[in-house]
């Protein structure tokens, strides 16, 4: 079982085997020994969005978010004609902030600063800022959300103040 993949424990049809994510994969390629033959010492896989988005998602949540980020950048380009790129950082940002060295920590002083989705684009003149953070909350439980509410300070402060947007999974059916 792999976090974040869809389910695939059981016995499946062929179309159920195309709905499973595809995996980035980081390989240590090596000789156990210096006669023995090259393989693959240690793996890492993480699932994708998809086949034609290799992006590393960690939930089915993350999935949802990402198809409705990829429908708003479709949209801006045809209705606005905005440009609107979409990063999934694999690193801490809170470690190094280049353009403001005194948000960046020593390790291990607070949690990975890690944005689920950072939308950016060049066109300020019609969106007002170059970047927006945008997090799936796909908990409810008050200690995820006061540890949220801490790391995503930490995010706009990484980013240069970027405001950060909450797609939430468990508001109430009536707010979007």
């Amino acid at each position: 079982s792999i976090f974040g993949e869809r389910e695939g424990h059981a016995r499946q049809t062929a179309s159920e085997r195309r709905l499973r994510s595809p995996y980035l994969a980081v390989c240590l390629v090596g000789r156990p020994a210096p006669t023995e033959p090259i393989e693959v010492l240690k793996a890492y896989l993480h699932p994708c969005a998809s086949p034609g988005h290799l992006m590393p998602m960690d939930s089915n949540h993350e999935r949802h978010t990402f198809r409705l980020l990829l429908q708003l950048q479709s949209w801006l380009l045809k209705n606005r004609g905005m440009a609107v790129g979409i990063k999934k950082p694999v690193f801490d940002l809170g470690l190094m902030s280049p353009g403001n060295p005194s948000v960046a920590r020593p390790v291990g002083l607070s949690p990975p600063c890690i944005p689920d989705f950072v939308l950016g684009t060049d066109d300020l003149q019609r969106s007002g800022a170059s970047s927006v953070i945008v997090e799936t909350m796909g908990y409810q439980d008050a200690a995820y959300r006061q540890r949220k509410q801490r790391i995503h300070s930490l995010m706009s402060q990484s980013l240069d103040g970027a405001t950060v947007v909450e797609h939430d999974f468990h508001l109430p059916a009536d707010i979007s």
